[in-house]
């Protein structure tokens, strides 16, 4: 995901914390003036069969500033 951000739209990444397992724990990435917080989703975030990952473990919480 990190990389296609990167690719698709110019993004920086400005830092990112991986697990001992390689898993990303936490991310930001700056597309234009927008930065993007992101991690591979593990423990109560892991994806669902209704859930559509779209090809990555990237989860969305949702948030009052998502809704």
């Amino acid at each position: 995901f990190i990389a296609f951000l990167k690719q698709a739209f110019g993004g920086q990444e400005i830092v990112r914390y991986d697990s001992p397992e390689g898993e990303v724990k936490h991310a930001k990435i700056r597309i234009g003036e927008s930065v993007i917080a992101a991690g591979e989703a593990h423990g109560v975030s892991q994806p669902t069969a209704t859930m559509p990952t779209f090809g990555s473990s990237v989860s969305l919480p949702r948030t009052p500033f998502l809704e």
